[in-house]
């Protein structure tokens, strides 16, 4: 291949043209351009317009919109260059993500396909090896621009090209978008529906929403599997309203045809929303009509992890609820369920350490589910890398921990930000950072991370809790008004049914700089509150601890 990599583009740069670039500069570039010697080459001839006085640095992202703009009078030439039948093929399988023989053969209908592919990659027609598959992958830049030229050259082949794509791809996900792309809306609706608890099992959350409402709003109408669906992105991102709205209109859906299994699902995922919710009342009515359903073992695992929580929040979390949390990873582990695995991903979650089970048998859990699926892109390996996160953390173990939490953060930020996963891991990383006695490092992440809080539903139940850790921050560098402003600032949040934690949060926050100002009775009083408060909740420890 005409591509480098990234300790390649320094040497490139040094030799050939006397620039030299920092690591973070070359792996810069080699991310925006994968390498590419013609994109390199350009970015060279762009960089001897500007002053040197300027950084590289401060000019590749610059650099690289233009580009956008240079790109295709290059990927013209070279198109130009290449046999007819070549062009024509080029053109055609711009629309794969990824070109194998079988797949070229099939969209273009060119029996011949095969060795065009091999000709376009001996060419060096932008075109790369895929890691791990006989497969081949155009440039970004080069799709894009050939599926411009596709566009205009071959308007009304696009869609017959797109269903070709979509009956010939053997991946769920391809099938889906080229459907879309073609306006096969019953297709593309019936992939939705055989392959959508699949896809969501694989984080694909945040496309599979987008595939839904790409249909046409009579297909989403008419098709209770994917309101169910929608709902269930919905609530695994926080937007629990919307979830509230999809799965009614699921339950109506699924009732009316009298899909009794299906009917099980939703109202499962109705108390699970509700759990969500802390409206312990509506949890357990929403239980015992799933109950009366026909289940199989995922649904099991999720009806006990839900009765587990809304024993949490009751804060009834006695043997009944330790048996549910334990019955859950029981069912998992016998049934060996992806999709069990995946619920438990976004249900196991640091509070439940603080119960009388303690950390062992969740430790076990983690350790179980990496051993059996590896750090993979899905909500079983995330959820267990941010359990076992908090729990070396929690051990003092803050090194190994630090190292944890990072790879579940690059996870989780691939799947989307799973909203508890996030919860867990912005949670044991602001403590940390405060360890550090560092101003800057908490700020930093901090004001990163506030606008999540605020603006997203179902993490705002949070807020209160979390600045009441960004008001202990304040107080333990000195910056005493400010740490002020922040109490009453949550005060003004914090209501009477707001979640326990938020509470013995802000009480313990309140309490601290209260004896700052040698208050003590007063001091002691809310001090006592929070103590109080961790007799039925203990997870409260998670953000304050009024003992100390």
């Amino acid at each position: 291949d005409l591509k480098f990599t990234a300790d390649e583009i320094q040497a490139y740069f040094r030799q050939l043209w006397q620039f030299d670039l920092t690591p973070a500069e070359a792996n810069l570039l080699y991310q925006r351009t994968e390498g590419w010697v013609a994109s390199l080459h350009l970015f060279a001839l762009a960089l001897r317009q500007w002053p040197t006085s300027r950084r590289q640095y401060d000019i590749l992202e610059q650099w690289f919109e233009s580009e956008r703009l240079i790109y295709p009078l290059l990927a013209q030439e070279v198109l130009d260059h290449q046999p007819e039948e070549l062009q024509t093929f080029l053109l055609k399988t711009s629309i794969l993500s990824e070109l194998t023989p079988h797949l070229c053969r099939e969209v273009t209908g060119n029996a011949g396909a095969p060795k065009l592919l091999e000709e376009a990659y001996r060419r060096n027609l932008f075109l790369g090896t895929v890691q791990g598959r006989a497969a081949y992958r155009y440039h970004d830049l080069f799709a894009e621009f050939l599926q411009h030229q596709l566009a205009e050259k071959y308007p009304r082949q696009l869609r017959e090209l797109h269903t070709r794509a979509a009956r010939a791809h053997p991946d769920p996900a391809e099938k889906i978008g080229h459907y879309l792309a073609a306006q096969h809306w019953d297709e593309a609706a019936g992939v939705l529906e055989r392959e959508g608890q699949t896809l969501l099992a694989h984080g694909y959350i945040q496309l599979l929403q987008r595939w839904i409402t790409a249909l046409p709003e009579k297909w989403q109408q008419n098709r209770p599997h994917l309101q169910y669906l929608l709902g269930t992105c919905a609530i695994q991102m926080g937007d629990l309203s919307n979830a509230e709205r999809h799965l009614q209109q699921a339950l109506a859906g699924f009732r009316s045809r009298k899909n009794d299994a299906a009917e099980g699902q939703v109202w499962l995922m109705l108390a699970n929303l509700a759990s969500a919710l802390h409206d312990t009342q509506a949890t357990f009515s929403h239980l015992q009509q799933a109950l009366t359903k026909p289940l199989h073992p995922h649904q099991k695992v999720q009806a006990h992890i839900t009765s587990a929580w809304m024993h949490v929040y009751a804060g009834s979390l006695n043997d009944k609820g330790h048996e549910d949390i334990l019955q859950a990873m029981r069912i998992t582990q016998m049934s060996g369920d992806p999709i069990a695995y995946n619920i438990l991903g976004h249900q196991l979650r640091a509070p439940l350490l603080f119960s009388r089970l303690g950390v062992t048998p969740f430790e076990q859990y983690c350790r179980d589910v990496l051993n059996r699926f590896g750090e993979t892109t899905t909500p079983a390996s995330v959820g267990a890398l941010c359990l076992l996160s908090v729990i070396l953390f929690l051990k003092g173990k803050f090194e190994q921990a630090r190292k944890m939490r990072y790879r579940a953060q690059m996870l989780n930020q691939q799947l989307g930000q799973l909203v508890y996963v996030t919860i867990g891991l912005d949670v044991t990383e602001l403590w940390d950072r405060m360890l550090l006695n560092r101003p800057e490092p908490f700020e930093e992440y901090w004001n990163q991370r506030r606008p999540f809080y605020e603006q997203t539903e179902g993490p705002r139940q949070w807020l209160v809790a979390f600045l009441s850790l960004y008001g202990l921050h304040l107080y333990l560098n000195d910056r005493l008004d400010q740490a002020w402003q922040t109490g009453e600032h949550i005060q003004r949040e914090l209501l009477p049914e707001d979640l326990p934690e938020n509470h013995v949060a802000a009480e313990t926050l309140t309490g601290i700089l209260l004896m700052h100002q040698k208050q003590w009775p007063d001091a002691e009083e809310v001090l006592q509150r929070a103590v109080n408060r961790l007799e039925s909740a203990p997870h409260g420890l998670l953000f304050a601890n009024p003992y100390v």
